[in-house]
């Protein structure tokens, strides 16, 4: 087995995306992680779990929603779900 020196390229249940912040966003990210200690992928999961809870549990909450997975639900509200 070779054990390499370093981070790893790949993590286990994780994916790498690319984004790219500006301006006051990057900003505000930036002292995020310096008054709370997390990292900057943590800030933003954290971020994408209340979005959803406000836009899409509360809409599925009103609306009675069927169980869909949280895609499906995000594009059903986004109005982009088209299915073949």
């Amino acid at each position: 087995m070779n054990n390499k020196v370093g981070r790893p390229i790949t993590k286990k249940n994780r994916v790498k995306i690319g984004l790219s912040l500006e301006g006051e966003s990057n900003n505000v990210l930036n002292k995020l992680t310096i008054l709370c200690g997390k990292t900057k992928s943590r800030i933003i999961e954290e971020a994408i779990d209340l979005y959803y809870e406000k836009e899409i549990g509360s809409r599925k909450h009103k609306n009675n929603f069927t169980e869909l997975s949280a895609m499906e639900n995000f594009r059903n509200y986004m109005g982009t779900n088209k299915r073949s």
